[in-house]
């Protein structure tokens, strides 16, 4: 059972998930529907310990495997009011629910030791330098000064943190990936980038591919 401080609350949440792990639908629904109405007759402070409890456990220890909308919706609202105060662990959460990237670098600068933070800082980080090398070697859509300072972010918080050394090996990938990039771009008698790549006999998966196809 999950557990809240409001014993209705916490009563009527379990009922409302052993109706639906039974299948019953319909009175699932009708469940949630009147413990929402239960939670909007709350004071602030009830409402927010019970939001509280709930991020924690769909967001930190995955007890919830899902927030249904009514939640949701009231949660992301609730959030919304801490994070013009920079809460913690708020803002955090606020972004994990609504994928605001802005909010997340706000996280990270209101406390940059917490590891779920840094953690997810360092996957946005990633998943940007990803996306924009994704389709290399005929094309690269990020700027330099872009691809410089998504680089520059992730190797601050590599030199302060103990990281893992699968993100470390995709941070020298990238940083190599863009190097070489710059440079070809630089290179008026390359004909293109995969060329480039064979010639300066660079080791990139397509460039191994090109010269398993060529033998």
């Amino acid at each position: 059972m999950y557990s809240f401080d409001d014993d209705f609350f916490k009563t009527e949440y379990n009922n409302y998930y052993d109706l639906r792990e039974k299948g019953l639908k319909k009175e699932a629904n009708k469940k949630l529907e009147e413990l929402m109405e239960y939670f909007d007759s709350l004071d602030d402070k009830a409402k927010r310990s019970i939001c509280y409890e709930l991020c924690r456990l769909y967001l930190e220890t995955k007890e919830i495997s899902e927030l249904q909308f009514p939640l949701l919706h009231r949660i992301i609202a609730i959030l919304a009011m801490d994070c013009e105060e920079n809460k913690m662990p708020q803002m955090r959460w606020y972004y994990q629910l609504t994928g605001d990237k802005k909010m997340l670098k706000r996280a990270f600068e209101q406390k940059k030791d917490d590891e779920i933070t840094i953690y997810l800082m360092v996957e946005s980080l990633l998943y940007e330098l990803w996306n924009g090398a994704l389709h290399m070697p005929y094309c690269c859509l990020l700027e330099k000064e872009k691809s410089d300072t998504l680089l520059n972010k992730l190797r601050e918080i590599l030199d302060s943190n103990d990281l893992s050394d699968e993100v470390i090996e995709e941070f020298e990938y990238y940083s190599n990936l863009y190097s070489d990039w710059w440079k070809f771009d630089k290179d008026l008698s390359a004909k293109g980038f995969l060329e480039w790549c064979v010639k300066n006999k660079r080791d990139y998966k397509w460039v191994k591919e090109y010269c398993f196809d060529k033998d």
